[in-house]
């Protein structure tokens, strides 16, 4: 592996349980069936959607081995082996007593041991729960049809084979699978089994998006187990031709079928050499750089905590300088109180932002967060940026082109060094714009967010904040179409659909910005922007109780935002005066019908000054004036009814109405 992930050591692990489960089958020693449960419970170890290891190894072995397995003696001791493997798991309290540098969860008693092992630090990104087990389900709530979510999984697997073997490759595993079905269809089936595992399986749970640059490191025991399916194809062709060729010939073609493999080696090394790639040593250095002498860090997510844990900690850079990870995992958790009493992420975040406020006005010492711009545009607006940092209290002037040449001078491509590499390259473009945006350079800054775009054309951070910054230079279509990229590698993203439905909104497409609302709602229900966003197009459109209900909800998720809570008593006041007015509506309106526009008229036009946003009332005004012969009037009237919703129906059917009267 060329890097620090777990997927190389689960793919090794999860091969080796198809070749020992093969082993026995071929052997008929039952040591290699125990073996077998063994090593599923080392893979579990290493990668929790092992999980869909035990029901497919109980079925396998129910299949073709049913005798052998279902014996008492051999039940109990295939689970023992699988338990036994799990002991590894000791190994963390037993490391964590040591107190080393990275203590994730601090298993050192029973109850963090437990919440490590359930993967309860993610408990509030991912809700989907398999046997206690925190799974990162990614199409829980999904807007899209099982089938369609089928359908996509099957498309990234086929669509890494076609990578990674090529179509040359593919039909030498097709043929190899054909030949094999006819000498033994217990390997086929088994190969079969764990390919559906490790392909559909781990693409449909973990919901990877595709698009031409993917990484597939996460099925790479997928096309391995078509590599002997590929070896059996073309051994077989060998075979039936090779003895009738010339030897020369058969030579030429044995050579020729090196060329593929030869081929993509040479094509594909650049991609994986990461002699040159010093992106995360040098974004960390340049954090700490920033920084003032004895400062505070708080920091946030895997690209700005992970490099900064290796330079300061392991290399001692900057020991003057104290760490703190906001998610509790690493250094000192000073949060863990208040993880104690999560109710939603809103909620969650005021109290941290308030201990970390305290605690700088106590230590007096300077204070940065280590974090994405995300932490600018949706929670802390008023936290000004220093260089790459944002600061608690005033912040330095910094030369931003010169403190960061090292990154902003780098030329990289996504697909060469990684997602994590080319956010940070992204990142760094973003923030010299915003530094060039604030010097009036404009157009240097739209400059700069184009290369932020090329970089992080794969990130849903990168394109949901440049969204933004084009919306503020009045680029508001390059805005929506970055919107809509982001959308296209993640429909579960809340924060672009609220971000795109605010631009709908400002177009006056109400319809299309309410779906947008209802979407990142749907994404996430607790999205507290798309909450006020939808109760305050509710409030334009009228629709009063709704727009109470979403102002009651936003009010519950943050009862420390005094505005929202002001808000919930202004409307309830509103809709008990709304009760009265839609009573003296239906009074007008009755009048109206019975052709008494006369007297209906005036009470129209007061119920309209009462609410000026109604579209309703003021469309029954111009009717009124069209029955009263007033024509102009009503002309001029359904217009600024169309001024209001442009989509409405009814005006639209007056207008023209009146056009052929």
């Amino acid at each position: 592996g060329v890097e620090a992930e777990v997927y190389v050591l689960y793919t090794l692990l999860s091969l080796l349980l198809v070749y020992v489960v093969y082993l026995f089958q071929t052997r008929g020693n039952i040591r290699w069936l125990y073996l077998s449960f063994f090593l599923a419970g080392l893979s579990l170890s290493t990668h929790y959607l092992a999980l869909g290891f035990l029901p497919l190894l109980g079925l396998y072995y129910c299949l073709f081995h049913r005798r052998e397995f279902l014996k008492p003696k051999v039940l109990s001791l295939s689970i023992l082996a699988f338990l036994t493997s799990l002991t590894i798991f000791l190994y963390l309290p037993i490391r964590s007593l040591a107190n080393p540098v990275i203590d994730w969860g601090n298993p050192e008693n029973l109850n963090n041991f437990m919440a490590v092992i359930q993967r309860q630090q993610f408990t509030r990104v991912y809700k989907s729960n398999i046997a206690g087990i925190n799974v990162p389900l990614a199409f829980e709530n999904s807007q899209q049809s099982w089938l369609d979510l089928l359908s996509q999984a099957f498309a990234y697997v086929f669509s890494g084979t076609w990578v990674n073997l090529t179509g040359l490759g593919i039909a030498l595993a097709l043929l190899g699978a054909f030949w094999l079905w006819k000498r033994d269809k217990r390997l086929l089936v088994l190969l079969g089994i764990f390919w559906l595992l490790q392909g559909l399986a781990f693409s449909f749970a973990v919901g990877v998006s595709l698009y031409p640059e993917q990484d597939f490191v996460p099925i790479l025991p997928t096309f391995i187990l078509l590599a002997p399916l590929v070896g059996i194809g073309l051994g077989h062709i060998l075979r039936l031709i090779g003895h009738r060729l010339p030897r020369a010939q058969s030579i030429f073609l044995l050579l020729f079928l090196l060329v593929v493999p030869l081929g993509l080696l040479v094509k594909n090394y650049h991609q994986l050499d990461q002699s040159n790639n010093l992106v995360a040593y040098e974004h960390a250095r340049n954090i700490l750089n920033t920084a003032e002498p004895n400062a505070l860090i708080f920091a946030e997510e895997n690209e700005w905590l992970f490099p900064l844990l290796y330079v300061h900690k392991i290399e001692g850079v900057r020991p003057d300088i104290q760490l703190y990870d906001r998610n509790g995992n690493l250094f000192d958790d000073i949060y863990a109180e208040l993880k104690k009493d999560y109710r939603s992420e809103n909620y969650y975040e005021a109290r941290r932002k308030a201990l970390e406020i305290n605690l700088v006005s106590t230590s007096r010492r300077p204070a940065y967060y280590a974090v994405d711009k995300s932490f600018e545009n949706y929670r802390y607006k008023d936290t000004p940026r220093e260089g790459i940092l944002y600061r608690l209290g005033e912040a330095r002037e910094v030369d931003f082109g010169q403190a960061y040449s090292n990154i902003l001078n780098r030329e990289a491509t996504s697909s060469r060094w990684g997602t994590g590499t080319a956010y940070i390259l992204a990142y760094y473009h973003i923030q010299y714009g915003d530094h060039l945006k604030q010097l009036k350079d404009n157009d240097q800054a739209l400059m700069e967010y184009e290369k932020a775009h090329r970089f992080g054309i794969y990130d849903t951070r990168i394109l949901n904040n440049l969204a933004i910054l084009f919306a503020q230079l009045e680029r508001k279509d390059r805005a929506e179409e970055i919107l809509r990229e982001s959308l296209a590698l993640s429909q579960k993203n809340p924060v672009a659909h609220n971000n795109l439905g605010t631009m709908l909104e400002e177009k006056n497409s109400q319809e299309e910005a309410e779906k947008e609302y209802m979407a990142a709602l749907t994404a996430d229900n607790q999205y507290l922007p798309a909450i006020v966003n939808l109760a305050s197009l509710y409030e334009k459109q009228g629709k009063l109780d709704q727009a109470l209900g979403g102002f009651k909800q936003a009010a519950a998720l943050n009862p420390a935002d005094k505005s929202l809570a002001n808000k919930v008593i202004a409307l309830q006041g509103a809709v008990e005066k709304g009760d009265d007015f839609e009573k003296k509506f239906a009074e007008a309106l009755a009048l109206a019908k019975g052709g008494k526009c006369k007297e209906a008229l005036p009470q129209f036009e007061e119920l309209f000054q009462a609410q000026p946003t109604n579209a309703k009332v003021l469309n029954n005004v111009g009717v009124c004036y069209a029955q009263l012969g007033d024509f102009e009037k009503a002309r001029e009237t359904w217009n600024k009814v169309l001024g209001i919703d442009p989509e409405n129906q009814n005006a639209k059917e007056n207008l023209s109405l009146l056009e052929g009267k």
